[in-house]
């Protein structure tokens, strides 16, 4: 009889209780939309996004609550009247905030590379001119927490991470030289076609490749289906045009006469990652497997030799901070290609150092937040350090740096001659699907007797030799996670040993190296007549 009087009360007052959920769940997402109280900050985007809407809902909840406190004054109302007061309270805050620019869009957070004037005449004729700039692209406080798999979101942020721009001219057009602090470039095409839009520099001389940092929301390779972490995605990549914009602005409002240098060392941060249990590979530390520890470096300075720019090139992943977790929260980090660069910036002042991924997919940190342990029952136990993350970054980054440094200090950039040239292609690989071809961008951007090779993929280390060997140039650097993204590419040991860089692709075993070798030999070709006029001048110069 309990229970049956229970359900008839249930029922008579279901839309009571239900408008009641509804209204004290949206008081309390408005009392807590503040950026320092994670859990709830949705409440922060939204009132950022619709603050006259967000304003009169609470205000009718505030009004309804009152008139049925009016009424009868029971408990439950009472609370839900003083829940809705303090909602009112709480937007018109966060309202009067945003409105004044608490959100952090409208700030300019970058620096632009800023060289002297040479003090010797400037030659006539063609002339290498150099400029560059660094915009910040962390995701502005209200539209924290940023999305990355289900509940599990970026909360706070560790370090922050940034969008580098190269601008050159060899007196005739100019190029971009571009990296992002970002897992992969973001809406390749639409941002390619946006730049030049905004710049009128041909796509063609646009070369922009992304970090591969796994500490920031993945734009446009996952597509998420909750409103809010959908149009947080889209608001974060409208930051980030506009910060590309400007940054890209400073530093072709930078250039000037300059010089450049290639130079090498050695770094031992990386590891092969493909450990072998039984007949499989796993995810571990194989100090065995093929591993390309080559720094290369491009330095590019004044002609009273500051720094205008470095450009690095290195073999891992930015992965240190994978699993450095907190409840359901990690870090926004640029990881070790961002804390590396920000470091070496740090000491060099204006200078701008723009590190890229070489052939990364099969190399990971020599230390990671997440690690691998001994074999249990035939499988790798997986690990996590949790907050020691941040603090291992800063370890593996302080080893980085000095190697950078080392290398840096053993060559000299002398060259002047204003060659530079562009090509691209697409390598069309055969997939398991009949007919159907899996497409790569190539890219081919060359700078006196310097080349380089931009893949739109994570290439391992042994087609990532391959592709470099189809050079003829004196010295060859293979950017990867360029200009798009189409994932893995891995090689026949990996298809062997299902490795995870093969995970779910369709490509078929062995189909793309001699497509990659092919579509690079093809470029290079096409540049046959003026890369002998380089090879030619690089010669004579040397002697």
């Amino acid at each position: 009889m309990k229970s049956d009087r229970t359900a008839k009360w249930l029922t008579s007052r279901r839309s009571t209780i239900i408008v009641g959920a509804v209204g004290a769940y949206i008081s309390i997402l408005s009392i807590f939309a503040f950026r320092n109280l994670p859990y709830l900050s949705d409440g922060t985007f939204y009132i950022a996004e619709w603050p006259f809407a967000c304003f009169a809902v609470v205000v009718v909840l505030l009004l309804v609550n009152l008139y049925l406190v009016s009424k009868k004054r029971t408990r439950p109302r009472k609370i839900l009247a003083i829940l809705s007061a303090l909602a009112v309270v709480s937007v018109l805050i966060n309202a009067i905030a945003f409105a004044f620019g608490g959100d952090g869009t409208t700030s300019d957070r970058s620096h632009a590379a800023q060289v002297a004037s040479p003090s010797r005449p400037i030659p006539a004729g063609p002339l290498f001119m150099a400029g560059a700039a660094r915009g910040e692209i962390t995701p502005s406080d209200y539209l924290m927490p940023m999305p990355l798999l289900y509940i599990l979101k970026f909360r706070w942020v560790n370090d922050p991470v940034y969008a580098r721009v190269l601008a050159m001219s060899d007196g005739t057009q100019q190029y971009l030289f571009i990296t992002l602090d970002m897992t992969l470039v973001p809406e390749a095409e639409e941002t390619l076609q946006f730049i030049h839009q905004q710049t009128g520099i041909p796509i063609r001389n646009i070369f922009i490749s992304a970090t591969h940092t796994h500490g920031t929301t993945p734009i446009s390779l996952i597509d998420y289906t909750n409103p809010a972490d959908r149009r947080k995605s889209r608001k974060w990549y409208e930051e980030i045009k506009r910060t590309l914009v400007s940054t890209i602005a400073k530093a072709r409002s930078n250039m000037v006469p300059a010089r450049y240098g290639y130079g090498e060392g050695q770094s031992l941060i990386n590891v092969n990652r493909d450990i072998v249990v039984g007949k499989k590979s796993e995810l571990g530390s194989n100090f065995d497997r093929p591993s390309d520890k080559t720094i290369r470096m491009v330095r590019i300075e004044d002609l009273n030799g500051k720094v205008i720019s470095l450009i690095v090139n290195y073999a891992v992943h930015s992965v240190v901070m994978n699993g450095s977790l907190s409840g359901i929260g990690t870090p926004i980090t640029g990881d070790i290609a961002g804390r590396t660069s920000a470091k070496i910036e740090g000491q060099w002042g204006d200078a701008v150092v723009l590190w890229t991924m070489a052939a990364a997919g099969d190399q990971n940190p020599r230390f990671m937040t997440q690690y691998t342990g001994p074999i249990k029952d035939g499988e790798p136990v997986r690990r996590m350090l949790g907050s020691a993350g941040s603090a291992i970054l800063e370890y593996l980054s302080d080893e980085h740096v000095r190697d950078i440094l080392k290398a840096n200090a053993g060559f000299e950039a002398t060259q002047t001659a204003p060659e530079i040239h562009t090509a691209e292609a697409t390598a069309l690989v055969d997939t398991i699907d009949a007919g159907k071809k899996q497409p790569y961008k190539l890219r081919l951007l060359t700078l006196g007797d310097i080349a380089f090779q931009g893949i739109s993929a994570e290439v391992v280390t042994s087609i990532g030799k391959a592709v470099r060997e189809t050079s003829p140039f004196q010295h060859t650097i293979l950017v990867t996670a360029a200009n798009g993204y189409e994932g893995y590419v891995a090689d026949d040991w990996e298809y062997d040993h299902q490795a995870f860089e093969v995970g779910d692709t369709r490509v078929k075993k062995g189909a793309v190296q001699p497509e990659f070798v092919k579509g690079f030999t093809g470029l290079f070709g096409d540049l046959t007549p003026r890369v002998s006029q380089v090879m030619t001048s690089s010669t004579s110069r040397s002697r």
